[in-house]
């Protein structure tokens, strides 16, 4: 028998649960290029989930594909984002049938670049690459709905970030390998954000 949320028997509840979750969001971050100004980024993850006795769940998702296309007074921009993300949650709280909290934390990948055309004649076409490891954690309150849908919100919080950053400048008037910068870095801070998602159990 299925009561709202999880199965509620003594013997399902020791099955694995699965979950296809599509949630949006938005996140503070520090900017990758200094040609985007604004530091709120949009967040969409597609995600896969399993649960196990219902308790904890593992879960990878696919985050923040997008492409965004922008013109500031010097430029033209082609920016793209995409990440790779481990995810591990427990439970720690359970609302009877209607809602259970979450904590847990989270291990990925990032690519980013961008692009930019200049519109002047004294400017020089930029681009830059950005290859980063993320760790961090969230929690998560998570809704039953009716049926076998579920709702969350899910508050990410980033802790360290390590990335490798490559410039290039099409500048001709200096050394060719002097046109090609990088370096390696971490980053202590790298986001907060808020995120909302629907998602089907099967």
């Amino acid at each position: 028998m299925k009561a709202n949320g999880f199965a509620q028997s003594s013997e399902l509840n020791y099955l694995q649960n699965r979950a296809i979750i599509f949630s949006i969001g938005a996140a503070n971050v520090d900017n990758r290029s200094p040609l985007i100004y604004n530091s709120r980024v949009p967040q969409f993850s597609l995600r896969y989930r399993k649960y196990r006795e219902n308790l904890h769940f593992n879960q990878w998702s696919i985050n923040n594909f997008w492409t965004k296309r922008f013109t500031t007074s010097e430029f033209n921009v082609k920016s793209f984002q995409i990440g790779l993300e481990y995810s591990y949650g427990a439970k720690v709280l359970r609302l009877g049938n209607a809602a259970a909290l979450y904590l847990g934390g989270t291990a990925g990948l990032e690519y980013f670049s961008s692009d930019a055309t200049p519109n002047k004649a004294n400017l020089f076409r930029t681009q830059r690459k950005h290859y980063s490891i993320l760790t961090g954690g969230f929690a998560e309150m998570q809704f039953f709905l009716f049926d076998n849908w579920i709702c969350y919100l899910h508050l990410p919080i980033g802790v360290f970030q390590f990335f490798v950053d490559t410039h290039e400048v099409d500048n001709p008037t200096i050394p060719e390998r002097q046109r090609n910068q990088g370096g390696f870095n971490v980053d202590l801070k790298y986001n907060v954000g808020i995120e909302f998602g629907v998602g089907y159990r099967f």
